[in-house]
């Protein structure tokens, strides 16, 4: 059976939020892999927007934060805050921007958020999403 971050690195490819070849589905590529890829919170942001529509204004999102820590955790605050006033979840139920940032806790990342909530679930539903989740020491 495929290890549950690589059925969630295909799920976001499902949801066009990763490219098809992206280097987390290389043979090499590891758990980490992931969590380096969305710790920016651009990817997450667009994950929002690709579950439902205009959920976070794109113009608010810095798309090249170039590991800037400040803009890097804005994305996320912004990716949160639309998890909470547009899918209507609570802030206990998603992670604090830090643990994305260095990587702690990854279990808690959005998919894992978003399968508590209804709109947001039948969303991941329609999509595939896999519904084991990880949890990755990093």
């Amino acid at each position: 059976m495929m290890e549950y971050w690589r059925q969630c690195a295909l799920w976001l490819i499902r949801c066009k939020v990763l490219p098809p070849n992206h280097r987390v589905t290389w043979e090499s590529a590891q758990a980490f892999d992931l969590a380096q890829t969305l710790r920016d919170g651009v990817l997450l942001c667009q994950l929002l927007n690709n579950l439902r529509p205009q959920s976070i204004n794109l113009k608010e999102i810095n798309l090249r934060p170039q590991m800037s820590q400040f803009l890097c955790l804005k994305n996320i605050r912004t990716f949160l805050s639309a998890c909470c006033e547009i899918f209507a979840m609570k802030k206990s139920e998603l992670f604090e921007a830090f643990d994305l940032f260095d990587v702690r806790d990854f279990a808690k990342t959005l998919v894992q958020a978003l399968l508590k909530h209804g709109d947001a679930t039948q969303c991941i539903r329609s999509e595939g999403y896999p519904w084991k989740i990880i949890k990755i020491n990093a």
